[in-house]
């Protein structure tokens, strides 16, 4: 089994693949204090005590606390129960979830750019690029990376799909806000191991705060 953790959007869920199929559980209302016993619920109704392979855990870009939280959580409970922690783009997450926003999913998504903006503060933006292979697999055209709001509006194109900010979707067709699930970092970790990271939250730039010295 693996247990999926994502923190890095408005929705806050973990996830947990069995025999019986992938089972899922939003706690995004109670934020970051909810994750320790959404886990607990999660793993108790589904008898996962003691047979954990791996903890998966979603390493952004997006929200610092969160995913200071989520990585922190992933590695405590793979140290205590001696199994790996493997980190996926949270970028990566909210696009293999997209794509299911997509009708007509082999007419239409395949050949498609589906780009993500999403609000990095400080006047700019996280932008990544992604596509659909035709068996269906994952494709990462752009890493995420920071850009200006200028160049954020001159991404993309009437032929493109956008998740996050709808205000750059005057041409492309928007699929809805950046919101990453745990269920999709599981179903990435068990069938593109490729995408793996570390469990080091990927923040892009450094925070404004600085501890003093």
């Amino acid at each position: 089994m693996h247990l999926g953790i994502e923190l890095a959007g408005s929705v806050c869920s973990v996830a947990l693949n069995t025999p019986r199929g992938l089972f899922e559980q939003d706690f995004s209302a109670a934020r970051g204090r909810g994750l320790v016993t959404a886990i607990d619920e999660l793993c108790t109704t589904h008898e996962a005590r003691g047979k954990l392979a791996a903890i998966v855990v979603g390493v952004g870009p997006g929200s610092y606390t969160g995913l200071r939280i989520a990585a922190s959580a992933a590695n405590m409970l793979a140290w205590a129960e001696g199994i790996p922690a493997i980190g996926i783009s949270s970028f990566a997450a909210a696009a293999e979830g997209g794509w299911q926003a997509v009708q007509n999913f082999s007419a239409q998504a395949v050949d498609k750019d589906l780009h993500l903006l999403v609000d990095a503060f400080r006047g700019e933006w996280y932008h990544a690029r992604y596509r659909r292979a035709e068996q269906g697999t994952l494709i990462v055209t752009q890493e995420p990376r920071i850009v200006t709001a200028e160049e954020a509006s001159a991404i993309t194109t009437s032929q493109d799909l956008l998740l996050g900010e709808e205000s750059f979707a005057t041409q492309a067709q928007y699929l809805g806000p950046f919101a990453p699930r745990a269920s999709a970092l599981v179903q990435l970790a068990l069938h593109q191991p490729e995408l793996a990271l570390s469990t080091e939250p990927v923040y892009l730039r450094e925070t404004s705060y600085k501890k003093k010295s």
